[in-house]
């Protein structure tokens, strides 16, 4: 698999692959949307992007969300779908004291907001997770990874914290890079958890001008009011969200977006 953290290099990593040119597109509407049931080559390429399906927040972790390794198996199988062509994960790669931790902040307690020093942004805390390089940012042990999958590491600076695998304007991961050298214009994503990281991935990669599935039963969500939250502002912008039957069914045809990035 390959990993991407920063642009350098992305252009010779994805074009020793055979990958294409950067695609310059425009940005196309949901408009067309029809779950009828053909997937045309003529559409743009799709990829599945698994969201922080690591060991602390799975059941044993030190944040987990409830039932996270039920949605396992349903990853390794929607991997399969014929209407996937590529699959990207992200991992949470946090340094020992990062912003988003309760223990960088003394008297604190988690889910208080705090004001982070050098950048003075809003910050939630919560329980110490995904330590770069300790066993719970590793990845489910059952959780399969392909020799041609790319892997992106997202809040990475000790004081940068994002939710979205696409990071932010003080953090950008590679992936907004990646999709564009890959030409995907449809994107499917799954993982940890539905109302946090699953839901700002989805919404950035919508707004990119890319269309977003939310595959619902391969996700999994920390909490039922953040969980409603997040399936209304998928209503409002029209963020489909499917069952991972009906990608399986092979016939799924996606609105045209060969026309994505501006």
């Amino acid at each position: 698999f390959f990993f991407f953290q920063a642009e350098d290099g992305i252009r010779d990593s994805v074009a020793s692959r055979g990958l294409g040119d950067v695609y310059k597109r425009q940005v196309s509407t949901q408009s067309t949307w029809d779950i009828k049931f053909l997937m045309l080559k003529k559409k743009g390429k799709t990829a599945m992007l698994v969201i922080d399906v690591q060991n602390d927040f799975c059941e044993k972790g030190s944040l987990p969300v409830a039932n996270a390794s039920a949605i396992v198996p349903i990853i390794n199988l929607l991997r399969k779908s014929e209407l996937i062509n590529y699959v990207i994960y992200s991992l949470d790669w946090h340094p020992p004291k990062h912003c988003s931790f309760v223990s960088t902040y003394p008297g604190k307690k988690v889910l208080d907001t705090v004001e982070v020093p050098k950048t003075k942004a809003s910050q939630v805390v919560w329980p110490d997770h995904c330590i770069a390089g300790e066993s719970g940012s590793n990845f489910h042990p059952k959780l399969e990874i392909g020799p041609s999958d790319i892997i992106v590491k997202k809040g990475t600076i000790e004081h940068v914290d994002s939710y979205s695998a696409f990071g932010n304007e003080l953090e950008e991961t590679s992936l907004k890079q990646i999709l564009i050298q890959l030409g995907v214009g449809t994107v499917f994503v799954v993982g940890l958890a539905y109302d946090y990281c699953v839901r700002f991935t989805a919404e950035d990669a919508h707004k990119l001008g890319l269309i977003s599935y939310v595959i619902e039963d391969a996700t999994a969500a920390v909490a039922p009011k953040s969980k409603e939250e997040a399936d209304k502002s998928f209503s409002l912008l029209g963020i489909k969200r499917l069952r991972s039957s009906e990608l399986l069914k092979k016939q799924l045809e996606l609105p045209d977006n060969s026309n994505t990035y501006s």
